[in-house]
């Protein structure tokens, strides 16, 4: 277990543990995004919240700070008219 460690430690990026990234994969907190410490998923849940089940956790954005509200529902691009 040590030496996964050490390797992790040597070969990748610890920060990307430690502060989270965007989906541009930089740093949130660090360097360029230095301003903007907080990682937010603006929409992670598909249409039923309370289910892990679908989740999207790949559109991260850094931020400056935490939003106090909702954001607004994606439209439904796969919707029959």
């Amino acid at each position: 277990m040590l030496f996964v460690a050490i390797t992790g430690i040597m070969n990748g990026d610890p920060d990307k543990l430690h502060y989270g990234y965007d989906f541009n994969g930089r740093v949130c907190g660090t360097a360029a995004m230095k301003d903007r410490p907080f990682v937010f998923y603006p929409f992670p849940f598909p249409d039923d919240a309370n289910s892990l089940d679908g989740a999207d956790f790949s559109w991260a954005t850094c931020v400056k700070r935490c939003p106090n509200q909702k954001p607004p529902a994606l439209p439904n691009r796969f919707h029959s008219f």
